[in-house]
């Protein structure tokens, strides 16, 4: 297996099995937010020690790129991110604000919950493929997908936090190859990206959308 694969594996064993709801939704967030953070700095010079003071300044406490959602707006300014994922994300910050802030005990059974992760967009493909509509277990598999059927092999889980759990795969797996284009061929690279994207950013439709395009022989990378 390689070691992309064991990432997400590993990402999806910790927020199915190791932790607890809140956990999940609160340890999942936070990588979203990180991969959020790579993908910016990777837009900014790091040329000479005046200019990488300057970037971490705006992910600084106080700075203005420290938040979660400053940094979803300033990625979505910058044309990094398609309008779907952008969504996805504020469904998710609320998400996690009802299970930060909620004085009483919220899981993923309540009921606000379950709407909010069924209202990502992702969260509708997968459903189909838990009813065996879409994918046959036989299949080959896309690396990210992999993660996605190992949370299907482990058991009695709840629905929605297992839906959860592939909605954060996705947006990280997005995020990384984002980052890479930006790496290889700059922003107008990975505009195009997000602009091909525009109708969904999973791996599935990333797959769909991407494998007519010049994207792979330009970038010289896998599209998943």
């Amino acid at each position: 297996m390689s070691n992309e694969t064991d990432h997400y594996s590993n990402l999806s064993d910790q927020l199915v099995k190791h932790e607890s709801d809140r956990g999940a939704v609160l340890v999942g967030i936070a990588v979203i937010d990180e991969n959020l953070e790579l993908l910016l700095r990777a837009t900014f010079s790091q040329n000479d020690a005046g200019a990488k003071q300057s970037v971490e300044t705006l992910f600084a406490a106080n700075g203005p790129l420290n938040t979660f959602w400053a940094k979803c707006h300033f990625a979505c300014a910058l044309g990094l991110l398609p309008r779907c994922l952008f969504s996805d994300l504020d469904k998710m910050r609320r998400l996690r604000n009802r299970f930060a802030h909620q004085r009483t005990s919220v899981d993923f059974n309540d009921k606000e919950v379950k709407e909010i992760v069924d209202s990502i967009s992702v969260a509708n493909s997968y459903r189909q493929k838990l009813k065996g509509k879409i994918y046959k277990m036989s299949q080959p598999s896309p690396k990210a997908f992999t993660a996605e059927l190992r949370i299907l092999e482990s058991g009695y889980i709840k629905y929605s936090k297992g839906c959860f759990a592939i909605c954060v795969i996705e947006a990280v797996a997005y995020m990384e190859m984002a980052t890479s284009f930006l790496k290889k061929g700059g922003l107008e690279l990975a505009r195009v990206l997000s602009e091909k994207c525009r109708h969904g950013y999973s791996v599935t439709s990333r797959l769909e959308h991407l494998k007519k395009t010049q994207l792979r022989t330009k970038v010289g990378t896998s599209i998943v």
